[in-house]
């Protein structure tokens, strides 16, 4: 986590991603994510608030680069913020494990079988 939070912007310019669970690590930092408009990322960049960019699309890239780059300090404080609280609402880390937890101990009966 201090090497995402040496960062003041997250960009992840994936050609394509499973889980995009690196993009959440940017998010973990309190940063204002640009990422690829790719099915599994999607729906995280759009709930941070974040700018999503054609894969592929230097320009694309670079306009969303150049935007949060325009932002004064404050605003772009405030963006990682909202980054951050979508992350802290809809994926926390806590919750996470348990579930993975009960997912593994549901399942051991059956494997011990």
């Amino acid at each position: 986590l201090r090497f995402v939070r040496a960062f003041d912007i997250w960009a992840m310019p994936s050609l394509a991603e499973g889980l995009g669970l690196a993009l959440l690590e940017g998010m973990s930092g309190h940063l204002p994510v640009v990422a690829s408009d790719v099915p599994a990322m999607k729906p995280l960049i759009e709930g941070a608030g974040g700018i999503a960019v054609m894969p592929g699309d230097v320009d694309s890239l670079a306009s969303g680069l150049d935007t949060y780059l325009a932002l004064s300090e404050a605003q772009l404080r405030d963006r990682g913020e909202q980054s951050y609280r979508y992350l802290s609402v809809h994926h926390d880390i806590d919750v996470f494990r348990q579930q993975y937890l009960d997912l593994i101990e549901s399942s051991l009966p059956e494997v011990l079988a």
